[in-house]
């Protein structure tokens, strides 16, 4: 299929990629192994939250209508904004000391501040691709609307024991409470609020402590919403309605993601970090300076129904006030930055900055990705 756009070097660069790939659900690293111990039991804990930065996250995208695969970055660790040192206007309490907070659905959690982002190694394990399939480093995985593998099958078909690493995964949905060991590696799996996290390490307290931070994020926290009127059927709009041309700064900006497939009302936030300071001075400018009319857009290549597989809800917050922007950029339609008042086209001066990780981008068409894909 072709989006009628002329293209350009990112385009070229996806479709050497996609080549060889195809949709598929990777297999989970590792092999079952004994049952170790009775399952883990807690009972989940609210309390107020903190933000949360990224550091690299993995992107998925659709070029002229055929999905592709991009690969992981995995040397950025601690978070851009330190969450230790939370703006003033956001009233968070910090994590602890040398931790971060990680959000996902309903539920948010604590792990080393030094842990990257990346995925589970599926089937392709063995690609020989830039940078590897296999992360060397500590790292955060979180499923979102969609996963691509490589068109080879790996021996064995799974991960090496010998290739892992320590990590965490957040998925959707309420798996079962489990506790087993493969080699040196303890795998606690447990079901939290719409969430269920699997830790993976080599040294127990270190996992433990991760699954102990975990909590249940109320509708009334201080980060991202849990669930968002972004995620009903169709372009909404942000209510109330405000004109961003009529900010004069900004004290910072919350970057919310959220999935469009998750029914509305069900928790479907899948990351969030915090732009400040300069930052989002520089944001806001750039988003003043984009032009009204949105896109881009190429309805011709959409299919009914069609709006994407996920969108921003930016919130731009100011003294004592909140505004709310939304961002559609998955789509062959409908794209652009939102404010209830006027719809402004995706740039490469303001939406690069907003998908920075853990936000990610996973499925869209070549025209928007070309505005968005950071550098």
């Amino acid at each position: 299929m072709n989006d009628g756009m002329e293209r350009d070097s990112s385009d070229s660069r996806a479709e050497n990629a996609l080549r060889a790939a195809f949709e598929r659900v990777a297999a989970e690293d590792g092999t079952p192994g004994a049952l170790d111990g009775p399952a883990i039991r807690r009972r989940a804990r609210t309390r107020s939250a903190g933000m949360i930065a990224g550091a690299a996250a993995a992107t998925l995208l659709l070029v002229g209508g055929v999905v592709g695969a991009v690969q992981l970055t995995r040397d950025a660790a601690a978070p851009a904004n330190d969450p230790a040192n939370p703006t003033e206007n956001t009233a968070i309490e910090p994590p602890a000391n040398g931790w971060r907070y990680e959000y996902y659905r309903d539920v948010r959690l604590q792990v080393p501040n030094t842990w990257g982002y990346d995925q589970e190694p599926g089937s392709d394990w063995c690609a020989d691709v830039p940078g590897g399939m296999v992360p060397e480093r500590p790292y955060v995985a979180r499923s979102g609307p969609a996963k691509l593998v490589f068109d080879i099958l790996c021996r064995p078909g799974r991960t090496p024991v010998s290739t892992w690493v320590d990590h965490v995964t957040l998925s959707s949905g309420q798996g079962q409470s489990t506790v087993r060991t493969v080699g040196p590696f303890r795998v606690i799996q447990e079901p939290v609020g719409h969430v269920t996290i699997k830790v993976v390490s080599t040294d127990r307290r270190l996992a433990d402590r991760i699954l102990a931070s975990a909590e249940i994020v109320e509708p009334d926290d201080p980060s991202c919403d849990p669930s968002s009127e972004i995620q009903a059927r169709g372009f909404q709009r942000p209510s109330p309605a405000f004109d961003i041309t009529a900010l004069d700064d900004v004290d910072a900006m919350l970057v919310c993601q959220y999935t469009l497939s998750t029914p509305p009302d069900a928790p479907a936030l899948i990351a969030q970090y915090e732009l400040v300071e300069s930052a989002a001075e520089a944001e806001l400018r750039a988003l003043q300076a984009a032009p009204i009319g949105g896109g881009p857009d190429h309805p011709e290549t959409c299919g009914r129904g069609e709006y994407g597989d996920s969108a921003i809800v930016l919130h731009l917050m100011h003294g004592d006030a909140s505004d709310q922007m939304y961002v559609y950029y998955s789509s062959c339609r409908g794209n652009g930055f939102d404010d209830g008042t006027a719809i402004r086209a995706l740039t490469r001066e303001a939406c690069p900055p907003l998908i920075q990780p853990p936000v990610a981008l996973y499925s869209g068409s070549s025209a928007p990705f070309g505005k968005c894909a950071p550098d």
